[in-house]
C-alpha cells in the first residue's frame, strides 16, 4: 500500500488544509491518504484541546471523503513526526516511502525537528509553496542538505489557522475559510474566544 499523511496541529483545520489533501490525492499514485492531527505539537503553545481538534479533523474530513488516523493520541505525549512514521511502517503494509506533505515554510526547518535525519530516510517529502518559494535560497539549503522534495504544483491559498483564530477573537465570521460544520463545533464549543 502506498500512503501519504498530512499532519498538522489543525487548529482549527482549514478549507486549504482539505485542498492540499485532495490535490495529493488526485495528482500522486497514493492509495490511502491520511488526515493526523498532533495531539501536544512539540513547536506549538497555545492550541485548543487536543480532542476538539481531532473532532474537527475528524467533521472536515467527513465531507472530503478523507481518514483521520489518531495515531498521536496514543500515548498522549509530545507528537514528534519521527515517531509516527515508524509505528505506521509497523502498523501498515507500506511499500515504498511514506509520502509527507507539507509547506515550505515547514519544509526550511525541517533539519530543527526530533530525528530529521533519520525522518528524511523515511518518507518523501511532497512539499507545497507557502510563504516561501521553491526559488529560495533556504529551500536550496535543504535539498543541499539531503531533504529531497517533490515540489507539488498547486497555487498557493492564503489561509491561515492563525488567521483564523483572530477572526474568531473578533467575532467575525469564518465560513469562508472553514467547513459549516467545524464552525458550528467551534462555536458550540466556546473555542478561540
Amino acid at each position: 500500500m502506498r500512503l501519504a499523511i498530512l499532519s498538522g496541529t489543525f487548529n482549527p483545520i482549514h478549507k486549504a488544509h482539505i485542498d492540499v489533501a485532495k490535490y495529493v490525492q488526485k495528482e500522486f499514485d497514493y492509495d490511502e491518504l491520511l488526515l493526523i492531527p498532533a495531539y501536544n505539537p512539540p513547536f506549538k503553545e497555545s492550541c485548543a484541546p487536543a480532542f476538539a481538534r481531532l473532532e474537527m479533523v475528524k467533521l472536515a474530513a467527513k465531507k472530503s471523503n478523507l481518514k483521520v488516523c489518531d495515531i498521536e493520541f496514543e500515548n498522549e505525549k509530545k507528537s514528534y513526526s519521527y515517531i509516527t512514521v515508524k509505528k505506521l511502517y509497523e502498523r501498515f503494509p507500506i511499500s515504498g516511502k511514506i509520502g509527507f506533505i507539507m509547506g515550505t515554510d515547514a519544509y526550511v526547518n525541517l533539519d530543527k525537528w526530533y530525528e530529521a535525519h533519520k525522518l528524511k530516510e523515511l518518507v518523501e517529502f511532497i512539499v507545497f509553496e507557502r510563504e516561501i518559494p521553491f526559488s529560495h535560497t533556504s529551500v536550496k539549503l535543504m535539498r543541499d542538505k539531503g531533504f529531497k522534495l517533490i515540489e507539488a504544483k498547486m497555487p498557493f491559498e492564503d489561509i491561515s489557522s492563525s488567521l483564523i483564530r483572530k477572526k474568531l477573537e473578533h467575532g467575525e465570521r469564518v465560513n469562508q475559510f472553514i467547513e459549516k460544520e467545524v464552525e458550528e463545533y467551534i462555536n458550540e464549543h466556546g473555542l478561540y474566544k
